[in-house]
């Protein structure tokens, strides 16, 4: 038996034989029936998506979720579509299928050192998160990671860690294969700095530098003086084209490509 709602059509009741009862929603979706020559959006096919069962989910809760995807497929949105395109990319972009992308496309082309980036998230993190979808990895995964190094005396390779994590997840943002970065925002006073890093030249040794590379012949003397003005990695100048300069705004806008 089904029983619709008065409040918000398009809202039903269904109770079985055995007396479980679910809410539903149907719905048509403007446009995907065809147009006409006039221009009016034809509906197509009735739609039904399934709400929940009743108990736990109460009228009124059902009622707001009814009207937000009626009001979507009066936009000429299904959300059954999206639903699916977002279950897809949550399964598709597993950490182990996105950290080869991460390699392929983002460190071979801009370090030397990418096998080193490979090795250290290959045999730290990869092993926990394999095939997780990287939408589900938190804050607290991460902290979860470091903390076993901590607890074992490995505050640099915590740190190296952190490191190439905060490299991944910027980029699996930037890219949109995740809404939130759960690195960002993450504080670790426990974690200190690899001494792979290195360290910052202080202003002596940096105008002996540049002192140095103005005796250097183009191109080596102009790109040492860019790095030490912009703070850029080296391939990003070492790389770039002239289409790529915008002198006007003063910036180099790095294409996806590279």
């Amino acid at each position: 038996m089904e029983i619709t709602d008065e409040l918000c059509p398009g809202l039903i009741l269904r109770i079985t034989p055995n007396g479980a009862k679910s809410f539903s929603v149907i719905y048509k979706v403007p446009g995907e029936g065809g147009v006409t020559p006039t221009g009016r959006l034809l509906t197509g096919s009735q739609h039904r998506i399934t709400l929940g069962a009743t108990p736990p989910l109460d009228l009124k809760t059902a009622r707001a979720r009814a009207r937000e995807i009626l009001l979507a497929a009066s936009e000429g949105r299904d959300v059954r579509r999206e639903r699916q395109a977002r279950y897809v990319q949550r399964h598709q972009n597993t950490f182990g299928r996105t950290f080869q992308r991460f390699i392929e496309q983002e460190m071979k082309p801009s370090i030397s050192s990418w096998r080193n980036v490979e090795r250290v998230l290959r045999l730290h993190v990869q092993p926990h998160w394999d095939g997780r979808s990287l939408a589900d990895v938190r804050r607290a995964d991460i902290h979860e990671i470091l903390d076993g190094f901590v607890s074992r005396g490995l505050a640099a390779t915590a740190a190296e860690v952190r490191k190439h994590l905060s490299r991944f997840f910027n980029w699996a943002t930037d890219r949109e294969l995740i809404g939130d970065n759960p690195i960002h925002g993450l504080k670790r006073s426990d974690v200190g700095s690899s001494d792979d890093a290195g360290r910052a030249l202080s202003d002596e040794e940096l105008r002996y530098l540049w002192r140095s590379a103005c005796t250097v012949g183009y191109p080596f003397g102009s790109l040492f003086r860019l790095l030490m003005l912009t703070g850029q990695r080296r391939s990003d100048w070492a790389r770039a084209r002239g289409r790529e300069i915008d002198f006007q705004k003063c910036l180099l806008e790095i294409p996806r490509s590279r």
